[in-house]
């Protein structure tokens, strides 16, 4: 089984998207989570990600409706990579979507 796939999807703000994608990369691994989580700058390529359990989206690029992954809004860490409530929401949708039997979430 492969790690858990996130894709954080931005614009211009690539060296911020780097950052944001180190940051949770290192959080969610010392949660226990292994994941993978990659990169997508709409202005490269603007078609909806496929074959991945999340999407993180620093814009509003795509819509619920566009997207057969679930998605969620982190602007907020454009400005502030600790943002309690966006990290809170980005720490519940993998403890939802995580798909192992038991995540390490449920765990202790």
């Amino acid at each position: 089984m492969g790690k858990f796939h996130i894709r954080l999807v931005g614009g211009w703000c690539g060296n911020r998207m780097t950052m944001v994608r180190e940051h949770l990369t290192q959080l969610l691994d010392e949660k226990g989570y292994q994941v993978k989580i990659d990169e997508q700058s709409i202005w490269e390529s603007y078609a909806p990600p496929q074959h991945v359990d999340l999407v993180l989206q620093l814009m509003p690029a795509f819509s619920p409706e566009e997207l057969t992954p679930p998605s969620l809004l982190v602007r907020s860490f454009v400005r502030d990579f600790e943002h309690p409530e966006t990290l809170e929401r980005v720490l519940e949708a993998v403890a939802e979507y995580y798909f192992e039997e038991e995540s390490p979430a449920q765990v202790g």
